[in-house]
C-alpha cells in the first residue's frame, strides 16, 4: 500500500530506532557541532562472517544517521539514493560511531555524507545519500 506523505508517522517500530521494536538496533542521537552522531555497540547475532559485523547493519546504521541529521537540520526526508564505501570489516565485538551532516541543501534534494568508525580502529565505512524532503 502506497502511503502520501502526508501520512507518514514514526509509531516506534523503525528498525533501526525504534522504542517499541525489541529487535530494533535503539539508536539514539546527538548533536556534535556540525555532525549528528550515535554510537552501536553490535553483538553476534549481527555478524555476517564469524565475528565480523555484515554489511547491511553498517549500511542501516549510515542510512539512518544520515536521515536523522536531515531531520536535525529541519528538513525531513527519505533516501533517494546511497553509496556506501566499505573501507575495512568492522567487528562484533567493538564500539561503533557513525556522523553525519548535511552537505548541501538544494530545492527538491538534500546531499548528506556519513563516516562509520569502530572506536580503536579508525574509519570502516564512508557513505553519501541524496535525501527527499518530505
Amino acid at each position: 500500500m502506497n502511503k502520501d506523505k502526508s501520512e507518514l508517522e514514526d509509531d516506534g517500530w523503525c528498525f533501526a530506532c525504534g522504542i517499541h521494536n525489541p529487535n530494533s538496533l535503539h539508536l539514539m542521537f546527538k548533536t556534535e557541532g556540525e555532525y549528528l552522531t550515535t554510537t552501536f555497540k553490535p553483538n553476534r547475532t549481527h555478524q555476517g562472517y564469524k565475528g565480523i559485523l555484515h554489511g547491511g547493519i553498517i549500511c542501516t546504521l549510515l542510512d539512518e544517521v544520515m536521515a536523522w541529521s536531515a531531520i536535525e537540520y529541519g528538513k525531513p526526508a527519505v533516501t533517494a539514493r546511497l553509496e556506501v564505501r566499505y573501507l575495512k570489516p568492522a567487528s562484533t565485538d567493538g564500539t561503533l560511531e557513525a556522523r553525519a551532516r548535511v552537505v548541501v541543501e538544494k530545492k527538491r534534494l538534500i546531499k548528506v555524507e556519513a563516516e562509520l568508525y569502530e572506536i580503536g580502529v579508525g574509519c570502516v565505512a564512508k557513505a553519501k545519500a541524496d535525501l527527499l524532503p518530505l
